[in-house]
């Protein structure tokens, strides 16, 4: 028997041998097995099934991953409806009189100082002279009693002359003694005593200005020493 005769199953039973076809036994006829070919289609539904069964698992574990690495999302609560409360009737609201804006009065300007007008005719700016003299008492020396004199000083602003007088006429015109413009008793020409016969004297200083007009100056002294 040569290499290239093929190979024949040894059949104990006597019986004419069997050859596979295409991998499945075949009857002594030639056909093939029913029952090696349903055993074939069964494996092979068993690999399919497997490879279907494998993709699920595959798939099933890439969504178990995604699910439990996913972040959490924040379930948003479903409201709750609620019975709608019937609408409770508002009274109607009372006008408010809004009052009317008062106007501000304009502030009154301040005027502005003014100064008073200088005065130009003769005046005293300074005047002292006691009130009341007690320096009158009765002597027996010689029978001449002391006499006691006017004490008096002044000044003058806007004045041409300055007279004084005994009494309350004007000393200007009875031209009785003309004195300084400024000064005091010890600037008379001559004394002017004080009389003590009386309670009281009244003296006069008269002011003359550049055009005439003439300012008197009248004070009384009360006599509180003694009567001669």
């Amino acid at each position: 028997m040569s290499d290239d005769t093929p190979t024949q199953k040894f059949d104990p039973t006597g019986d004419a041998p069997t050859e596979l076809i295409g991998g499945t036994q075949a009857a002594p006829d030639g056909t093939p097995d029913p029952a090696a070919a349903g055993a074939g289609g069964s494996r092979r539904m068993l690999i399919i099934l497997g490879a279907v069964g494998g993709a699920l698992l595959i798939a099933v574990l890439i969504l178990l991953i995604l699910l439990l690495t996913r972040p959490a999302s924040s379930s948003t609560p479903t409201p709750t409806p609620s019975d709608s409360a019937s609408p409770t009737p508002s009274s109607s609201p009372t006008p408010t009189t809004t009052p009317s804006a008062t106007p501000t009065p304009a502030p009154t300007p301040t005027p502005a100082p003014t100064t008073p007008p200088q005065a130009t005719g003769p005046r005293f700016s300074s005047f002292d002279a006691p009130s009341q003299e007690n320096g009158c008492s009765a002597g027996t020396i010689n029978f001449t009693p002391p006499v006691p004199t006017v004490q008096v000083s002044w000044a003058t602003k806007g004045a041409d002359e300055a007279w004084i007088v005994m009494g309350d006429s004007d000393a200007a015109d009875s031209q009785f003694m003309q004195i300084p413009l400024n000064g005091n008793q010890s600037d008379f020409q001559y004394p002017l005593y004080f009389n003590c016969s009386g309670d009281s004297q009244e003296y006069t200083i008269t002011l003359v200005g550049p055009d005439g007009e003439h300012v008197n100056k009248r004070w009384t002294v009360q006599n509180t020493g003694e009567k001669f």
